[in-house]
């Protein structure tokens, strides 16, 4: 998925750079073509889940997966991982995160992974059949590049077991390795293997730093960790206030961020001035 170069199309001047990260204002359409990364780590726009000040919007749901492709065919990228939700509209149940990677699997990439985000604070929404608990994360690795450490997330059994991720007992009194919520598959270093479900709470209020869909850290850093090393590119194309962003940066990584919104722009580019934090 490395084209040969990029169209004899120029950039637009940075939003906001430091040493660390780059931000352009702009439709990822026009920019996206000019990028390479190692990562993308992004929540796009569901079709009629929400209203942003930057105008986005589509007439159906055929014309969002429409524009959804011509994302796929922007992508440069070693490794992507997409979130997104199931959105529900006129008595139909559309697949935003499952129809986006059979559109990347289309386009060249190799699916490998779908990760349940899991949120014990849902919001109940009595219009559709069952409340929606999760989203889907998606990832997906162009052919050929090189392989992710997913080994990077494996913590202590004692870690674990603090994080609530050691299943219970078995009725008979075995020790039970694996299953449930708990992460099995211990080695003989006493590190535990995590397992493909997430489970981190929506963020609330003024947690949700100025956007009205922003998603926790801890939803991008995982990846991030496994996926990248140090200095090497983590990109969004629809940053939204910059939490990938500001979770590479303070993973060491490099960063650009797109974003049509300009007040979103301007969130981010504060949030990166911030100090970074100790993970």
């Amino acid at each position: 998925r490395r084209r040969p170069g990029p169209p004899p199309v120029s950039l637009p001047t940075p939003y906001y750079s430091d040493d660390a990260v780059t931000i352009y204002h702009g439709d990822c359409l026009d920019i996206l073509p000019h990028m390479t990364s190692r990562l993308i780590v992004t929540s796009p726009p569901y079709w009629n889940a929400r209203t942003y000040g930057g105008g986005i919007g589509w007439p159906s749901y055929a014309a969002h997966m429409d524009w959804v492709r011509d994302v796929m065919r922007s992508i440069s990228s070693d490794w992507l991982v997409w979130i997104a939700a199931y959105i529900w509209s006129d008595g139909t149940l559309h697949d935003c995160s499952g129809d986006a990677a059979r559109l990347a699997q289309f386009e060249g990439m190799q699916w490998r992974q779908q990760v349940p985000w899991v949120k014990s604070d849902y919001a109940p929404q009595p219009s559709i059949d069952l409340a929606p608990a999760h989203e889907m994360i998606q990832i997906l690795q162009s052919p050929g590049t090189r392989p992710a450490a997913f080994d990077r997330l494996r913590v202590p059994r004692r870690h674990a077991e603090r994080l609530g991720r050691v299943a219970s007992e078995r009725p008979s009194g075995g020790s039970q390795r694996g299953g449930g919520s708990g992460w099995g598959h211990e080695r003989g270093d006493g590190t535990k293997q995590p397992p493909n479900v997430l489970a981190v709470n929506k963020l609330n209020g003024g947690d949700r730093t100025g956007h009205p869909a922003a998603f926790p850290p801890e939803v991008a850093l995982p990846w991030i960790e496994a996926i990248t090393d140090p200095d090497e590119i983590v990109l969004d194309p629809f940053m939204g206030s910059g939490t990938t962003l500001r979770a590479a940066k303070d993973l060491g990584r490099k960063a650009i961020g797109i974003e049509i919104d300009e007040s979103y722009c301007e969130i981010a580019a504060r949030r990166m001035g911030q100090e970074v934090l100790d993970l």
